[in-house]
């Protein structure tokens, strides 16, 4: 399940050489037990292909909450995609990193298409809260665009 990008403008009309802020939102929800399910059909093969370096050794060392993880990491980056308006997740999946922090929520980092796509559309950083229930984890993405009106800079 998840929710479609919302789009909203914080200011319709800046006057000229200001900057319009506006903010998108990326929401998913990964159900547990699909990723249970893949981990069973498919194991490293659907780790490593999946989820990058630190998110494998993560899933070593604490196999045993290894599908509320990956699903938490895996509606991260389907957020985080709908923020960017995306088609295709392919395009970019694999350069969009969710890295773990030890005293705060994970940080997004884009590398590579993703990067440049954000930079394009005005995205300097992109916020992201996660949350497990035993069922379903759920990601929240939020990133504020700065575009510029017509004779000037931000």
């Amino acid at each position: 399940m998840s929710l479609a990008l919302a789009s909203a403008s914080t200011n319709s009309t800046p006057p000229r050489g200001r900057s319009e802020s506006r903010t998108r939102v990326g929401v998913d929800v990964q159900v547990v037990d699909e990723i249970t399910v893949s981990l069973a059909a498919f194991g490293e093969r659907y780790v490593s292909r999946v989820f990058n370096a630190e998110e494998v050794a993560h899933v070593r060392r604490h196999p045993s909450t290894a599908a509320s993880y990956l699903a938490g990491r895996f509606a991260a980056r389907e957020a985080v995609i709908k923020v960017l308006g995306v088609d295709s997740a392919l395009a970019v999946w694999r350069d969009i990193d969710i890295v773990a922090q030890p005293t705060t929520t994970p940080r997004v980092v884009l590398i590579d298409s993703a990067l440049e796509l954000a930079n394009s559309l005005g995205i300097t950083e992109i916020l992201l809260s996660l949350s497990h229930a035993r069922h379903v984890a759920t990601a929240v993405a939020v990133a504020d665009v700065i575009s510029t009106s017509a004779g000037g800079s931000p």
